[in-house]
């Protein structure tokens, strides 16, 4: 059970509830409650037993619409943990929205580690900076690096956007 204080006039024996939970990365949990007890507190507050019905997770989502990508991108390090400012890198290109990307990486990025990227998608050139968020390992020893863009300029993030529409506006006519 869990104890919360709210205002009289809301406090009722039997209402369901739903506490969200959030977490820095846009996920978290949904709790389902039903008040089982009220107790006037004072003034307009009472107290409420809740009785816990259901706890749901919520999986993280993106910021923006994603684009699937299947390009050559060149990056350069501008700042990182373990490898040396200046140094280029090339992958590929999985996946892009105004606010980040996905890139297939033969080196690992670590948390915060910012960079310089430099590829074309569906015709749209992207040139800017990014800050990369996770990495994770992929097969054949590859790494896949969640990248958010910290300088894009605003026309090329339209651009995305533009791309982004376009692909979900095709995927709802199939």
């Amino acid at each position: 059970q869990l104890y919360g204080t709210m205002g009289s006039l809301d406090a009722e024996k039997g209402l369901k509830l739903t506490i969200p939970i959030e977490q820095a990365e846009r996920g978290g949990y949904s709790i389902g409650c039903t008040i089982t007890e009220v107790y006037f507190l004072g003034g307009v507050e009472s107290g409420a037993l809740l009785k816990v019905d259901e706890v749901l997770r919520r999986k993280p989502y993106r910021l923006k619409e994603r684009v699937a990508a299947d390009s050559t991108v060149t990056l350069r390090v501008i700042t990182a943990s373990s490898i040396a400012s200046g140094t280029t890198l090339h992958g590929r290109l999985l996946d892009i929205s105004s606010s980040g990307a996905g890139l297939s990486l033969e080196t690992e990025l670590a948390a915060g580690d910012r960079i310089a990227i430099d590829t074309t998608v569906h015709g749209v050139r992207v040139i800017g900076e990014a800050v990369a968020m996770k990495a994770s390992r992929m097969a054949f020893g590859r790494w896949r690096v969640g990248c958010q863009f910290a300088g894009l300029p605003i026309h090329t993030q339209h651009q995305i956007d533009e791309l982004a529409g376009q692909a979900t506006a095709s995927q709802a006519a199939a």
